[in-house]
């Protein structure tokens, strides 16, 4: 091992005297001392260029020899290791040299506590130094001080200024200026200047030298290194999980067959992407601040030209070989396109930018508009103009302003000497070089940009690592296995833009664009979306929000494949539309012109006359006719727009006739003039009107109308049937009009419905004769005083006419579901349901022909009317716009068939009353599931099925039934077929519409053009105990259902014989029962003549009354099961749980709550009216003979009307009672108390309730006091004057401190549920402090004797131990079941 070389060296850290200052100096011995408590060690490193690599200001590591002087703490001899301390740093190889210097602070300066400089004079030789830290008068001392000890000194002794990092200089002078009013500072005179690098406010502090300052290089050698021992190759894993990740190998290809191309663009662009090596990073091309920073723009941009001009050159070239057609020439092609190709493998990204891309000026111009391109020839004239903006304008603008060019960086005489360029050249390629490293390292901060666009944010390229780094697998899909031109160039080697169909021939295409499409990209743009909503996706992951979002970020929306939940539905039909859908499709849309372009408007005609084939008998019109519209907006003033007419027959113009119209009334403003102001709430609110104008009498126009928000924004539904108005069949008419709404509580219901009807005036609905123009759909008409009503301008879908008129309940399922269909009865719309026109709810925007269910299908044909099916548009068609919106539908409870979008169901908790706070008990008991809903069931269906469309149809066509009507006939228990025959009756009438087989194949077809990895994904988005079905999904439909064959039973009868061995059993009733259990106690034994010698008189047998399904029935009971079961007659107990009020009795009083009863006169009573005539009297004046009872009551009743006393005068509010008792005062009645008074006897006994408001003294009477009570009443409207009046009443009874509840008459003091308790009970241990008085509670000496009051707390507490472990003592969480005491 090579040795360490440690030297020592003469220092130059400290600033020194010249020689010649160093002769004027006598010289002599001096020995200094290094004191540890004073005294600082300052140590520093540096290395083989001497620049300082470290540095310590508190080196402590020396040590000390034996002459150190404990009595003065002073040492003369210090001990260093050099190499020690390298090692000891880091430092342990090279070569360095380390520096001791031996220091003392002054001032109470230290590198913590420094002075910092104030002023720098002219010739930097002196400065003034300031103190944040000291005082004025403590910087005072510090230099008085130190001037002291250096003017005590032998000899001439100076100091040194340390700035840190070895950057100490030798001070001659100190001065303290004490002229500043604000703080003394320091003036020190230093040897040399002070270097330039020191500035204002730099810090320092002053020292002493103690000893001179020591260096040493120390020298370690290089060692030498061993290899590391070579890494052991570990076996094959065979846990790593690959399943579903990779698809299925392919063929095996060499290079030859995967590269071969007739396009040698697309070869050479091939081997372009194939010869990049890392990742690619984003980056916009289009601007040179992008990519541009050490280069040049404009070398760029020339560069890109001239290789274009070499690519031309050589293409020339070969063109000329190709014409010579000799056979010597194929090595020169060979040549010549090699050249071409391996200048397109190497075109950087702005090349490859220009070259393959198109359609932007600053991009270099192509001949022909669709990949792959051809450039345009260098010396064109559009070649020529891109050259001279890109280069020569903006390039060279860019490269002027670029400070960070490094040719910018140059000096000024380099830059101006022309014979530089090509050392300018050679810049710009180095320049080129750092622009990557910049371009890559400014991407860094793309690393969490989750920008879901390709080219921007995180790169394409790294997107997929960063889905995987946050615990997402992603897996290989089914386009992984197409050839590589589709997936890196977005054509195929012949140059075709379309993806590859596989085995399938397609020959017509429907395209978006002609942009090429590279599946590699189209891949990444789905990595992209996934990354963009991952914080979302991983929030919602095991529930519909989020599966609906990951098949939104492959491009797939949500009305195309759909998420299904099953089981959970409500068999009572309570909520109705617990299954929904977000669905897609188009409305018609009127978008009218002005009023006065008339002529111009859009509607729809139809016939009126539907196919007599319909069954509506000598009529031929529709009885029910449905349409849904929209209004495009709240219009600004008011209007009348035309929905729907039937016009008479009229041949100049449509002036007479039904008409369904939309007026607006409201303001239109969407808020008011000034600011902050809102809308009115009914600003969206219009009326429907119907107009029934005759042209028989064309003077009568019967309208009626419904007031609803038809201006919100919402479909709103429409029917119109006749024979429901006022006057009866055919006499009248009915409209309602609806729109739906989600509740957010109970499901989806109808926001608004509204019906009204209206009495015929002439009109002939029902006659086709009077409508020979037919019906329709949005035309400017006059009906109604000649009124015009222009034509509608927002949209229709689903207009329908009916041969029946519909039931309110089929409509409202059209409101909720728009395709729904029903009829009024199961399956009945095929044969009511005469013309339906969707316009655009089916998708279809071409046909001009009904689609109602008998227009195909294995029946009979019928037509709408009575020669086609058809309805044609006016001139101006109108538009098809895209409309989507939540459909419900009504289905019937079938099961875990039923996929159910609403599983959330409000319950009520069931909680217990009373006294139940536990530890152990939960207060929500288990909530039990409700028997009418379905099984639920963890099953889960992302999935293509064409049952899925079925189902929605038969749902539409049908809605709710009981399907049990059709799967419940005990009839087929016994029957071995496996099916329900009426079921499979509703199925195939269901199925007549269809004229062929459902093309299975389609769904089949359909898939594979789907990204299937996204599939994978979903199941790694479902809960682990769902179970899921994915990609294509066969099953059977609502109406199909297998039945299980039931076993066959076989019944026989045996008879078997023999004899066995058995013991004598003997017992009885038991104790004194047995003397009455024998035959002379039954009716049979006494029958037959037997007695009971003991008991002679009994005879077990009684008659009772028991309920039976027809009533009560009377049977006789005498089989003795008494004996048995200990059931006697009359051992029945009735059972109550009593009442914890205490009830007061009639009759009960109690005098000392002021309670009594007084007698009512039968004949000195009062019934007639005082002098007053708004006062009634009702006296109790006294007794036959003058006598006075010991309680006298009278009343007075004022604010009664005399005319009638049932009316309250409101100007005589005040009501008296007189209480007449000698010595019974008011000290029972106080204010707010009630009072109740009972009459006794009479036809009519009855208790009111009055409330005490004061009481005074009374007059005396039979030398008794009296006191007045002032009341008032409670029920006082309930008094009438026949109550008072009835001869047959003998007393009342005056009731105080009670309480009336349901008519029963309770104590107030006693009454645990009337919740009138006062006070709270008082604690029998704990005492109220009373703080009132501050800190020291006032009570103080009280609470010491235990005689303060007691406080109102339970004692329970703190006493009873389900109470004191919850609050105070804890308990130890052990139990391994919720609420379960372990």
């Amino acid at each position: 091992m090579s040795k360490v070389t440690v030297n020592k060296i003469s220092t130059n850290t400290f600033e020194s005297y010249t020689e010649q200052d160093l002769n004027l100096v006598p010289s002599f011995d001096v020995i200094s001392q290094f004191t540890p408590v004073t005294d600082v060690v300052e140590f520093s490193i540096y290395n083989e260029q001497n620049l300082l690599e470290y540095i310590s200001y508190d080196y402590i590591d020396y040590s000390v020899t034996l002459d150190y002087n404990t009595n003065t703490d002073s040492i003369s001899t210090v001990n260093v290791d050099p190499q020690k301390d390298l090692i000891k740093n880091g430092y342990s190889q090279g070569n360095y040299t380390v520096v001791y210097n031996f220091l003392r602070n002054q001032l109470s300066s230290s590198l913590d506590s420094p002075f910092y400089i104030k002023e720098i004079s002219s010739d930097r030789t002196e400065i003034r130094l300031a103190n944040n830290n000291l005082t004025s008068d403590e910087i005072g001392e510090v230099v008085a001080s130190f001037k002291e000890e250096l003017n005590d000194s032998p000899y001439f002794e100076d100091f040194q200024i340390n700035l840190g990092n070895n950057n100490i200089f030798i001070a001659n002078n100190i001065l303290l200026d004490s002229t500043s009013e604000v703080q003394n500072t320091v003036l020190i005179k230093l040897y040399e200047p002070l270097e330039t690098q020191f500035i204002i406010k730099d810090t320092l502090w002053v020292t002493l030298q103690t000893a001179e300052a020591v260096s040493y290089n120390i020298n370690f050698p290089l060692r030498e290194s061993l290899p590391p021992p070579p890494k052991q190759l570990q076996g094959p894993n065979f846990e790593f999980n690959l399943k579903n990740e990779i698809n299925t190998s392919t063929v095996f290809q060499n290079s030859t067959q995967l590269t071969t191309a007739i396009l040698t663009s697309s070869y050479d662009e091939l081997q372009g992407i194939l010869e990049e090596r890392g990742v690619k990073v984003n980056i916009d091309y289009s601007d040179f601040n992008n990519f541009v920073y050490f280069s040049s723009a404009e070398q760029r941009a020339r560069n890109f030209y001239y290789k274009v001009g070499e690519i031309e050159a050589y293409n020339t070239e070969i063109t000329t070989l190709d014409a010579a057609g000799t056979s010597q020439v194929s090595s020169s092609l060979t040549l010549l396109e090699s050249k071409i190709t391996r200048i397109i493998k190497n075109f950087d990204g702005y090349e490859k930018y220009q070259y393959y891309s198109s359609g932007s000026s600053n991009i270099y111009p192509k001949s022909n508009p669709t990949p792959p391109y051809t450039l345009q020839s260098t010396g064109s004239v559009e070649s020529l103009s891109w050259l001279t903006e890109q280069a020569t304008n903006t390039g060279s603008s860019y490269d002027f302003e670029n400070p960070d060019r490094l040719v910018n960086t140059l000096p000024s005489f380099v830059k101006d000497q022309s014979s530089n360029a090509s050392y300018f050249l050679f810049l710009d390629m180095v320049g080129q070089q750092f622009d990557t490293i910049w371009a890559y390292t400014k991407d860094i901060g793309n690393r969490w940009d989750a920008d879901n666009r390709l080219d921007y944010g995180i790169s394409k390229d790294l997107v997929a690592d960063a889905i995987r780094s946050m615990g997402v697998s992603l897996y290989q899909n089914n386009f992984s296995s197409d050839g590589l031109y589709s997936a890196f160039v977005g054509v195929d080697g012949n140059g075709n833009l379309l993806p590859p169909t596989g085995s399938e021939v397609i020959e017509t295409y429907i395209t978006a664009s002609s942009t090429i499409t590279k599946l590699d990209d189209v891949n990444k743009e789905t990595y992209k979306r996934i990354f963009h909503n991952l914080p979302y996706l991983l929030k919602k992951k095991g529930t519909v929000e989020g599966l609906r979002t990951l098949i939104n970020t492959y491009g797939i929306p949500d009305t195309t494949l759909r998420i299904s939940e099953f089981g959970g539905k409500d068999k009572d039909n309570s909520n109705d539309y617990d299954y929904f859908q977000d669905k897609f499709n188009y409305a018609w849309d009127l978008n009218q012109l002005d009023s006065s372009e008339a002529n111009s408007n859009v509607s729809l005609q139809s016939s009126w006359d539907l196919n007599t084939d319909w069954g509506t008998g000598t009529r031929t019109t529709p009885s029910s006719v449905q349409f849904r519209f929209k209004a495009e907006n709240t219009p600004p003033t008011n209007a009348s727009q035309s929905l729907f007419l039937i016009p008479d027959n009229d041949a100049a113009s449509i002036n007479h006739g039904l008409l369904v119209a939309l007026e607006y009334t409201g303001s239109g403003f969407t808020s008011s003039s000034y600011s902050g102001s809102i809308p009115s709430s009914s600003n969206d609110y219009g009326r429907l009107k119907l107009y029934v104008d005759s042209l028989n009498t064309p003077a009568l126009a019967f309208t009626t109308d419904i007031y609803l928000p038809f201006f919100n924004g919402n479909w709103w539904s429409v029917m119109i049937s006749s024979g429901s108005g006022q006057d009866g069949m055919e006499n009248g008419y009915q409209i309602y009009a609806a729109d739906k709404i989600y509740n957010g509580n109970d499901g989806f219901k109808i926001n608004h419905i509204q019906s009204s009807s209206i009495a015929n005036n002439g009109h002939l609905w029902g006659s086709n004769a009077a409508h020979p123009l037919g019906a329709y759909l949005g035309v400017s008409a006059s009906v109604g005083g000649n009124y015009t009503h222009p034509g509608f301008s927002g949209s229709f879908q689903e207009y329908r006419f009916y041969n029946t008129q519909l039931s309110e309940s089929a409509f409202r399922d059209y409101v909720m579901n728009p395709l729904s269909i029903e009829g009024n009865g199961i399956d009945s719309s095929p044969s009511q349901l005469a013309f339906r026109a969707p316009l655009g709810s089916e998708l279809i925007t071409s046909s001009l022909e009904s689609i109602h269910p008998k227009i195909t299908g294995s029946w009979d044909i019928t037509q709408s009317f009575s020669a086609n099916s058809n309805f044609t548009l006016s001139t101006r068609p109108g538009t098809y716009v895209v409309n989507r919106e939540f459909i419900y539908y009504d289905q019937t409870p079938v099961g875990i068939k039923n996929r159910v979008s609403e599983k959330i169901r409000a319950v009520d908790n069931n909680l217990p009353t009373g006294s139940v706070l536990t530890p152990y008990i939960s207060l929500q008991q288990n909530w039990v599931e409700s028997s009418s809903y379905t099984e639920d069931v963890d099953y889960a269906e992302v999935a293509f099925s064409p049952q899925n469309e079925i189902n929605d149809d038969i749902n539409s066509s049908l809605g709710y039934f009981n399907i049990g009507e059709y799967i419940g006939d005990p009839s087929i228990i016994s029957q071995s077929v496996d099916s329900y025959p009426l079921l499979d009756n509703l199925r195939d009438s269901y199925f007549e519409k269809y004229i062929a087989p459902y093309n299975w194949n389609d769904y089949t077809r359909l898939i594979k053009y789907f990204d299937n990895s996204l599939f994978k994904m979903v199941d790694d988005f479902t809960p682990v105990r769902s179970s899921l079905a994915s990609g294509v999904v066969i099953k059977q439909t609502l109406l199909e259902r297998n039945r299980q064959k039931p076993p066959d039973v076989e019944t026989s009868l045996h008879d078997y014989t023999g004899s066995i061995e058995s013991g004598f059993i003997s017992g009885g009733a038991g104790g004194s029962f047995n003397s009455l259990n024998v035959l002379g106690s039954s009716p049979e034994g006494q029958s037959q003549g037997f007695i009971n010698s003991i008991a002679p008189y009994v005879t077990q047998s009684w008659s009772t009354i028991i309920d039976s399904p027809v009533g009560p029935l009377a049977v006789t009971q005498s089989t003795q099961d008494e004996f048995y079961d200990g059931e006697l007659s009359g051992s029945a107990f009735t059972v109550t749980d009593g009442d914890l009020n205490t009830t007061i009795p009639d009759s009960d009083v109690n005098l000392n709550l002021g309670s009594f009863i007084s007698p009512w006169s039968d004949v000195l009573k009062n019934t007639g009216w005082a002098s007053d005539p708004g006062q009634v009297q009702y006296n109790t004046i006294g007794l036959p003979g003058g006598t006075f009872p010991e309680f006298l009551v009278s009343f007075t009743f004022d604010g009664r009307d005399s005319a009638s006393p049932s009316t309250m005068n409101p100007n005589k509010p005040t009501h008296y009672l007189f209480n007449y008792l000698p010595n019974f005062g008011a000290e029972f009645y106080n204010p707010g108390d009630d009072l109740i008074i009972r009459t006794i006897g009479g036809n009519n006994p009855a208790v009111y309730t009055f409330t005490v408001v004061s009481t005074e003294q009374g007059p005396g009477i039979s030398g008794g006091g009296s006191t007045i009570v002032n009341i008032s009443p409670v029920n006082l409207n309930l008094l009438g004057a026949n109550d008072w009046t009835d001869e047959s009443m003998t007393s009342i009874e005056l009731i105080n401190n009670a309480v009336l509840v349901n008519n029963t008459i309770y104590e107030a003091n006693s009454n645990p549920i009337v919740n009138n308790v006062q006070d709270n009970r008082l604690s029998t241990i704990y005492q109220d402090v009373d703080y009132s008085g501050g800190i020291i509670p006032v009570n103080q000496l009280l609470l010491s004797t235990n005689s303060a009051l007691k406080f109102p707390i339970p004692d329970s507490n703190y006493s009873q131990t389900a109470w004191k472990n919850g609050r105070y003592n804890g308990t130890r969480l052990s139990s391994p079941n919720f609420n379960v005491k372990s």
